[in-house]
């Protein structure tokens, strides 16, 4: 084909090419933008570095989602409300209210405000089983947390898009912070 274009080029077809030419001009013109757009995509990942934030945002801002929480305790994502039982929820609700993460090792320190969520999102009104239910959760020597997360992220699951689910769900590495990395907006 370009040989041919070429062939065609050196009789001196006029018409031929200003197409080509033209032709040219756009691709040029595409890959002009193309590396535009690139470079700005790097200098936003590179201010997001800057700031702590990751390759994550925009992948939020690419999916168009948003979690937001409202007073009586709904999670909604998009608008869309959300169920969660009970306890994966209040575990829901203590790593939003923490966006700097928690460690799991570290969960004692949060036990009275997950007794206070558990407390919010179950519909039993016993304060002794909340504490016990939080213990139990909070116990290093069960496996607990792990179940719950893992609950919750099924939940979260059946309710949306898998990939989409995963901006919502607590992640984080063995003994780090483990954090919910969807952007957070209270209605």
């Amino acid at each position: 084909m370009e040989a041919l274009l070429l062939a065609l080029l050196q009789e001196g077809d006029s018409a031929l090419e200003e197409g080509a030419m033209e032709y040219g001009d756009k691709i040029i013109q595409l890959k002009d933008e193309i590396r535009d757009t690139e470079m700005l995509l790097e200098r936003l990942r590179r201010l997001l570095a800057d700031y702590g934030k990751s390759d994550n945002i925009l992948q939020e801002i690419a999916a168009g989602q948003r979690l937001e929480l409202t007073e009586g305790m709904d999670v909604l994502i998009d608008g869309k409300k959300i169920s969660m039982t009970p306890l994966p929820k209040a575990l829901f609700l203590l790593f939003w209210r923490h966006p700097e993460g928690i460690c799991f090792k570290d969960m004692s320190d949060y036990r009275e405000e997950l007794v206070e969520l558990y407390g919010r999102t179950s519909r039993s009104d016993d304060p002794e089983r909340f504490r016990s239910t939080i213990d139990r959760l909070i116990d290093l020597d069960s496996n607990s947390l792990d179940t719950q997360r893992y609950l919750l992220k099924r939940q979260l699951e059946a309710q949306m898009n898998p990939s989409d689910a995963a901006m919502f769900c607590i992640r984080g590495s063995r003994g780090e912070k483990k954090v919910i990395p969807a952007s957070r907006r209270r209605k």
